[in-house]
């Protein structure tokens, strides 16, 4: 390995993240990103599928700058209902609520955007992974007791679907680990198309 060559970094201390690139069986290491997202803003016109992978892109490029010897991966998710648009983690209780109110009984969209950088060709490929998602209808005292919990706190959209969360969601559409924030089909082919991976078997998506 040449200094600083990690192989693999991920750029994201999230344990979802991590726990679903180790179901790709390679080793990699942990450095998140130093990048405030919050004070990243919309451009005008973008829309929640290119700014999630603009998002990804940043987080990625932040870490690959310190470490251009290795690949590394950048991921951003985002929950976005039509009239609405882009529905980021809850700033507090009142927050969530209105959140998971306003999914209560509608389809939304969840959207991850992701970012790998390639040390042999010293450029990045990004791109993102749609999931649909439809809520039950929910009433207020089920929203109360399920903010509560505390889960859905650093969560985009308020909710986790592979946690208590699931009991709010009555039909999903599309990639679950997506939705986990990490859609290991478009991760895995991703590698493959950057160079770091190169065998083709299944992946559980």
């Amino acid at each position: 390995m040449l200094e600083n060559d990690f192989g693999l970094i991920l750029a994201s201390s999230s344990p979802r993240r991590i726990e679903l690139l180790k179901r790709l069986e390679v080793q990699f290491t942990v450095i998140p990103f130093t990048i405030d997202e919050s004070h990243i803003d919309y451009v005008e016109g973008e829309s929640p599928y290119e700014y999630s992978e603009a998002l990804a892109i940043s987080k990625c490029m932040d870490v690959a700058n310190k470490y251009p010897n290795s690949f590394v991966i950048g991921a951003d998710t985002t929950v976005e209902l039509e009239g609405l648009g882009r529905l980021g983690k809850p700033k507090d209780e009142e927050d969530a609520f209105n959140i998971l109110k306003s999914l209560s009984g509608k389809q939304h969209n969840v959207i991850t955007g992701i970012c790998i950088y390639s040390p042999i060709t010293k450029k990045i490929k990004s791109d993102y992974d749609i999931s649909l998602i439809t809520f039950k209808t929910l009433s207020d005292d089920v929203i109360k007791k399920y903010i509560a919990t505390g889960e859905p706190m650093d969560k985009a959209g308020a909710y986790a679907i592979q946690g208590i969360g699931k009991q709010l969601v009555s039909e999903h559409k599309g990639s679950l680990s997506n939705v986990v924030g990490f859609p290991l089909a478009l991760v895995y082919m991703m590698l493959c198309d950057c160079g770091f991976m190169s065998s083709v078997r299944f992946i559980d998506i």
